[in-house]
């Protein structure tokens, strides 16, 4: 395997388990370029939210972890399914903290360049998490 490839697959797995999952903001700054586009429920944002971002989701959810199901790279891209499981302590999508667990799915396709992710598309299974929050579908 190429080793930028497999540098990208690391990095992948220390921005999803250790950043978003151990509630570290330092590693998004370390691996989301500042120009960084972020898709995300049909928006595109900057890589400088991210932080915010992360801090409204554990703000939500203070005990959620995330778990690598399959990620694979081709030249400059990785693709990552995930798990995020955690319990709603606080307002999330306009839903007031239920106390339930949720398992939220998601895949994420990003594009390196230069060590750093400069493109990302977020994809999660928002009616399942919805459902799981107890809010009818």
């Amino acid at each position: 395997m190429n080793e930028e490839v497999s540098r990208n697959e690391a990095l992948t797995r220390v921005y999803l388990v250790k950043g978003w999952g151990g509630n570290r903001p330092e590693v998004l700054d370390r691996i989301l370029s500042p120009a960084c586009r972020r898709h995300l429920h049909g928006a595109v944002t900057g890589g400088t939210q991210a932080k915010a971002t992360l801090a409204a989701f554990r703000a939500a959810f203070p005990d959620a972890t995330v778990e690598i199901e399959l990620l694979f790279g081709k030249d400059d891209l990785v693709v990552c399914r995930s798990i995020t499981s955690g319990i709603h302590r606080g307002d999330y999508l306009g839903i007031s903290a239920s106390g339930r667990s949720v398992r939220i799915s998601a895949v994420d396709f990003f594009r390196f360049s230069d060590g750093r992710i400069v493109e990302s598309w977020h994809n999660v299974d928002e009616v399942a998490l919805r459902r799981d929050l107890g809010q009818q579908i």
